[in-house]
């Protein structure tokens, strides 16, 4: 392929859709590691991260990483286009992982009514996304 054929040569080579991207915050959509799928789906259900204090929920209600399909997706804010190389903040993802496609969030892709969930949830995400 050369590169005139390669997609992410022609979005780098964009300069008004790269500044259109890093408006916005994008959804990533990766695929999990190799070392994830090893491990097996989780088909019952279970009490997130074993707690006995939460309630037992199927692998569609949590975020868990034995997941039958094996994607993952992470709202993140864009910091900057380098040439092919998207830089990111707050990408929920292990080191390596492939990713499949990138799309943007607007708000009018977002839920119409406020969220709900459970507060196991919230205390559960609570210190989510602080440096370990």
């Amino acid at each position: 392929m050369t590169d005139e054929d390669d997609p992410l040569h022609r979005f780098a080579s964009s300069r008004l859709r790269s500044s259109f991207l890093c408006t916005l915050p994008v959804v990533v959509i990766g695929s999990a590691s190799m070392n994830s799928i090893s491990r097996g789906y989780s088909y019952g259900a279970r009490r997130p991260r074993n707690n006995p204090e939460w309630p037992e929920v199927g692998i569609f209600a949590q975020r868990a990483k034995g997941r039958p399909n094996r994607l993952g997706s992470t709202i993140v804010s864009v910091l900057g286009v380098d040439g092919r190389q998207l830089r990111v903040a707050e990408l929920d993802a292990v080191e390596g992982t492939p990713i499949l496609d990138i799309k943007p969030v607007m708000v009018e892709f977002l839920p119409r009514t406020s969220v709900r969930q459970p507060a196991w949830s919230h205390e559960l995400m609570r210190q989510y996304w602080l440096k370990k």
